[in-house]
């Protein structure tokens, strides 16, 4: 009860859904997801994969023990969060060739990793403020004006992971800033 107002923050911007928010406002300005197959690619493999590491984890953590407690259930929500993105990159340049869609997947691909990365090497990079935070700089880079409201939720991301404890200042900061450093060197590399 004491971290209500925290919980409730975190549970409505997770980034599943932060990623939901993102790819409808680039689909109603007609931008980057112009069709409706880019749409519902995107949604499937950064939104509802990532979500089904979440349903699916209690069945899986009675059996295997790696995805057991909280631990695991963040360890399952990265694989299934990896798959999406691998799918949607290999979708992205096999199918459908656009140097837009291949920023975001590929945003998203390499922040992944690089949270797995710094998980294994002991720094508990925040994906909450990863999730939080790339969303931001993908309107940012598109430019839409709705990363304002973005910046104001990452702020209380901020504020709810440090009260529940589950991320240091650094791991928070980290994780911010990211996506804000990664979107604009891979825009270069790609001529977007």
């Amino acid at each position: 009860m004491k971290h209500i107002f925290s919980k409730i923050i975190r549970i409505l911007t997770i980034p599943p859904l932060m990623a939901l928010l993102t790819f409808l406002s680039l689909y109603f300005h007609g931008r980057v997801l112009i069709n409706v197959s880019d749409l519902l690619l995107a949604i499937f493999t950064i939104t509802v994969l990532p979500i089904m590491g979440y349903i699916i984890q209690p069945f899986v953590g009675h059996h295997i023990h790696y995805f057991s407690g909280r631990e695991g259930q963040r360890k399952m929500a990265m694989f299934f969060c990896v798959a999406g993105y691998v799918i949607g990159m290999i979708v992205t340049i096999f199918i459908n060739p656009n140097r837009e869609i291949l920023l975001i997947y590929l945003g998203y691909f390499i922040s992944g990793m690089t949270i797995l990365i710094c998980n294994l090497l002991g720094f508990r990079l925040s994906g909450h403020a990863v999730g939080a935070a790339g969303p931001v700089a993908i309107l940012l880079t598109f430019h839409l004006t709705e990363w304002i409201i973005g910046l104001v939720l990452i702020f209380f991301v901020m504020v709810a992971s440090l009260k529940m404890k589950r991320h240091k200042t650094s791991e928070l900061v980290a994780g911010i800033l990211l996506p804000f450093i990664l979107l604009p060197i891979l825009q270069k590399l790609l001529g977007v």
